[in-house]
């Protein structure tokens, strides 16, 4: 005991077990909805952890634990998920990612999660009221939306908010949605963590708490994939805008 102890001496001085015991909790929960309906982590996790750390702590660790974790869902969503928007959104993440780490390091996190919050919740409201995309959007709306998620992402390892909103507007199946999404946030995640490590923002705190929270994690996000298929597409649709919702007004308490 006194090894681990001393191992993770460092972290525990930001909070001690019982802050590690509720990161930990919230990796579970969001890697719960991350396996089952392919998003949503964050939009669980950063509200949770940023109680008992800062964001520019829990939104890096958030990726290094993510992009592994997924990793065996990534081969069978690339042989179902749309190449097309695939790229045009990984396309435009590139460009937003690193805007959103230089926010993350020299914008007051408060302000920030407000703004995000205010923008998740209109969209909600749009989409609520019945509105749907009456075609395929053109390869610059697509990348526009992908900028805006990476912008989210390097903030805030929010990058579903836009793109997932972007999915419900259309009348896509759940199950190629789902491929879709596992498989840019794949692709995004692993610039994104390429960008922190860049920044410097992956410190030894960073290192250690995704240490720690990489078993619960993983464990989530097998168990959310047991439960994708037991609900109807209408049931889907129904959580992934709940989700979305609670975020947002989470955000603004």
């Amino acid at each position: 005991m006194s090894t681990i102890q001393d191992i993770f001496a460092p972290l525990l001085t930001l909070g001690g077990w019982p802050s590690l015991a509720i990161a930990a909790l919230a990796a579970f929960l969001g890697a719960t909805v991350r396996g089952f309906s392919g998003f949503g982590t964050a939009m669980i996790f950063v509200p949770i952890a940023s109680v008992v750390y800062e964001p520019v702590l829990a939104v890096p660790a958030l990726h290094l634990i993510d992009v592994p974790a997924v990793a065996p869902m990534v081969p069978a969503a690339l042989k179902r998920c749309d190449w097309r928007e695939v790229a045009l959104l990984t396309a435009g993440s590139v460009f937003g990612v690193p805007l959103g780490v230089y926010g993350l390091l020299v914008i007051d996190p408060q302000v920030l999660l407000l703004a995000i919050s205010t923008l998740i919740l209109l969209l909600v409201a749009v989409l609520a009221s019945g509105w749907r995309v009456a075609s395929t959007p053109g390869p610059r709306s697509t990348v526009a939306i992908g900028m805006a998620s990476g912008v989210l992402d390097g903030a805030a390892a929010l990058s579903g908010p836009p793109v997932v909103l972007f999915f419900l507007a259309g009348r896509g199946s759940a199950v190629r949605m789902r491929a879709t999404l596992l498989a840019f946030f794949a692709f995004a995640g692993f610039f994104s963590i390429i960008t922190l490590m860049v920044s410097g923002a992956l410190g030894t705190h960073v290192l250690l708490l995704a240490a720690v929270l990489a078993p619960f994690y993983a464990f989530g996000i097998w168990f959310g994939s047991q439960l994708f298929g037991l609900a109807s597409e209408q049931v889907f649709r129904r959580i992934a805008f709940t989700l979305v919702t609670a975020a947002a007004i989470l955000g603004l308490l």
